[in-house]
């Protein structure tokens, strides 16, 4: 069973109730774009009345641009509402703030898109948890604890602390915010970093709030623990073994050319980077790992870890079923040099699915239009972003429009099984062979599908297309 994504947000309308005892507790609701940026009208306006000090325009201005970038992520669809997903969030929220009724809740949750292991507070009451983290994470202890840590920086207020003293104390200069009004994104960038990079005070105070909130809860505080040695691993990869390429893209008429995954050299990189305005509360920017847990030891210490185990047979369904949503957020986000290493695991770990067949040979289409059109340095980094990436990213860089077009046709031919029924089939075989200049191939698939399907959703194109032969 797939889990279906819509781009929708949650809001929480009822987390001040959350402590009575009433039965019913609706933490999270799905609301439409305008009632959310309505809510972040509020939280700013909120947040302003209660500014005091000197520069209070100064502030006033950050947070009017930290809720126009959250806007502008909303309405470019870079947060997703997946119903299973949200439920366990809205669940591990609901058990924190009931079992520590001295905590702030938050005003808004989304889920960000992003697959990496992380999560985030932007200091208005918003928290972020990247989907990436259902992957990471082995249990919903792990995901308490994560969650915990985000929501113990908006409670002590740490971004909007970051915000002031950076203002005040004149470290972020007036020239930046003038180039951040005219658009220049690597302003607005560094504006952020200034701002949203916690300090290692504040990372090892949002640990302990964080230890405290689970060790009230039902979770499992070693947990914790087990999350501090992830994030210091989380730029490598969750699998042992990697697709071998050769193996998934030799064929016997159209054989692997070695030197499409060698390394070149080159000065030049077209890194992205974070799909993210803000700097994410990451691994960079978090204490080292060693001391964060010494951290966690001396907050364990003498303190008992029993608790009945949490029902986790929710938990590890979701994180199974999402290998099959990864590679459409992934080519969502553009970042194709992902999908691509995916969609060959994937065909690996699940022979007997088509699915990621599938998936893999529209990679390549897409691919070869962008490349064909020019595009191709925003779907795919010049050089890759993580080790185990390197041998994807060298094929993808380094095979030519027309060696591409090959693959695509061979591989379509090698790896699925046609079925005469279906339409979208002919349209795709004759794409691949047009890639592959099978001139043959075009025109039988044109008068096959034409005697098929005389009305069929492809008949005026393949009309068009023998009219022209």
């Amino acid at each position: 069973m797939k889990i279906h994504c819509l781009v929708i947000f949650l809001l929480s309308t009822s987390f001040p109730s959350l402590c009575q005892n009433n039965g019913t507790i609706s933490c999270l609701t799905v609301l439409k774009t305008d009632q959310i940026i309505d809510k972040l009208d509020s939280q700013t306006r909120i947040l302003k009345e209660a500014e005091k000090g000197k520069k209070r325009s100064q502030i006033y201005k950050f947070y009017d641009l930290r809720k126009e970038l959250i806007i502008d992520k909303i309405e470019n669809g870079d947060f997703i509402e997946c119903p299973d997903i949200n439920t366990i969030i809205e669940q591990v929220i609901r058990e924190l703030l009931i079992a520590n009724p001295w905590l702030k809740p938050p005003k808004l949750v989304l889920l960000d898109s992003d697959i990496t292991l992380n999560a985030y507070s932007l200091g208005d009451g918003t928290i972020g948890v990247h989907i990436g983290i259902f992957r990471k994470l082995s249990s919903v202890s792990e995901l308490a604890f994560l969650l915990a840590h985000e929501l113990a920086h908006y409670h002590l207020d740490h971004t909007n602390e970051m915000v002031r003293r950076n203002i005040r104390m004149k470290s972020t200069e007036a020239e930046l915010y003038n180039q951040v009004k005219y658009g220049d994104i690597n302003a607005i960038r560094a504006l952020f970093y200034n701002h949203f990079s916690h300090t290692r005070t504040n990372e090892l105070a949002a640990d302990s709030l964080a230890f405290l909130m689970i060790y009230n809860s039902i979770y499992d505080l070693q947990a914790c623990r087990i999350v501090l040695d992830k994030l210091d691993s989380a730029e490598f990869s969750e699998y042992p073994d990697h697709p071998d390429i050769k193996s998934h893209l030799h064929f016997s008429k159209f054989p692997f050319k070695d030197e499409w995954i060698r390394g070149r050299q080159s000065v030049l990189s077209n890194k992205r980077g974070s799909n993210f305005i803000f700097e994410r509360d990451s691994i960079h920017t978090h204490p080292l790992a060693e001391e964060r847990l010494v951290a966690y030891h001396q907050f364990s210490q003498d303190r008992s870890t029993h608790k009945p185990k949490v029902d986790e047979t929710r938990f590890l369904e979701i994180k199974n079923q999402l290998d099959f949503l990864l590679i459409d957020l992934l080519k969502m986000d553009k970042r194709y040099d992902y999908a691509f290493y995916y969609a060959l695991k994937f065909s690996d770990l699940y022979p007997s699915d088509e699915t990621f067949k599938y998936e893999f040979l529209e990679i390549l289409t897409d691919l070869y239009e962008v490349r064909k059109s020019h595009k191709f340095g925003l779907y795919v980094d010049l050089s890759a972003e993580v080790p185990w990436l390197k041998t994807y990213v060298n094929f993808l860089n380094n095979v030519t429009l027309s060696e591409l077009g090959q693959v695509a046709y061979h591989y379509f031919q090698s790896n699925i099984e046609f079925d005469f029924q279906n339409e979208e089939q002919y349209h795709l075989l004759w794409k691949t062979a047009l890639y592959a200049n099978e001139q043959a191939v075009i025109k039988n698939i044109t008068s096959t599908y034409l005697e098929k399907f005389p009305q069929g959703i492809y008949a005026n194109h393949f009309l068009k297309q023998r009219n022209q032969e």
